[in-house]
């Protein structure tokens, strides 16, 4: 009779402590991840500069707004060439602005209004009356233009070489567009040789290949000058091609 009932009570025993081993497991995995979550956040950014970080953002806001409302101190382009106190009816067409209108007739005349620039300082009328051809700048005609030179090629090449210049207007001329530009011209320079010279050295000194080396051809010069001027037939074809224009100097550049 005993019997069972001590063999229920052992298993109720058995239950009771096998419960008891598992909540415990349980209690001590969870100290166990709360032990590692303290250890990572020991490990990290602590909170103070955390909270330091976004306090120094509007700093650099600050700096930065400062810095964009800091006055702007450099001159305008056009001040490198455009005097000051100046009269303004004096004042070229680089420093003023003026109502040109770009459906005008091409060719025609038309009357204006101009004022001095942004920022420039001139005396008088600050409103001046002026007249301009209905036209773009790179049209004006070539005695209204200052280009650089045409140079850095051969003059005499074939076919003719072509060079890209820089170019701008006058100043007291109106027109549309950029007042400086880029034009092509043909090669037309000189370094100073003058075809004069050279045809008088060729008739007098040619013989000894004086006239080549006038005009820089000192490989040619020396042939002339040791062959004695192609025993007279060099020398009387040198006359006859630097009198024509035929030989230009050795440089690429044309006679003054």
């Amino acid at each position: 009779m005993l019997r069972p009932v001590f063999a229920s009570f052992g298993c109720i025993m058995v239950i009771s402590l096998s419960q008891f081993s598992l909540q415990a497991g349980t209690t001590e995995q969870d100290l166990t991840t709360f032990s590692a979550t303290d250890a990572a956040l020991d490990t990290s950014t602590p909170i103070s500069k955390t909270l330091a970080t976004p306090m120094e953002t509007p700093t650099t806001t600050t700096t930065q707004a400062s810095t964009m409302g800091a006055p702007v101190t450099d001159d305008p382009m056009y001040y490198n060439y455009c005097p000051s106190l100046l009269p303004c009816d004096q004042l070229s067409g680089d420093c003023v602005d003026c109502d040109l209108s770009i459906s005008c007739v091409y060719g025609q005349t038309y009357n204006t209004t101009c004022r001095p620039k942004l920022r420039l300082d001139c005396s008088g009328d600050q409103t001046v009356k002026r007249t301009y051809k209905c036209r773009y700048c790179y049209q004006t005609e070539p005695w209204e233009q200052v280009c650089t030179p045409a140079n850095n090629c051969t003059v005499n090449a074939c076919p003719r070489h072509m060079v890209q210049v820089n170019c701008s207007v006058l100043d007291e001329v109106l027109c549309l567009g950029k007042r400086r530009f880029h034009k092509k011209k043909e090669c037309n320079w000189t370094s100073g040789y003058k075809w004069s010279t050279a045809f008088i050295l060729s008739i007098t000194l040619g013989g000894f290949g004086i006239d080549r080396f006038y005009l820089g051809y000192w490989e040619s010069g020396l042939g002339k000058l040791f062959s004695f001027g192609g025993v007279g037939i060099w020398t009387l074809i040198d006359i006859i091609l630097i009198g024509v224009g035929y030989v230009p100097p050795e440089d690429g550049s044309v006679y003054v």
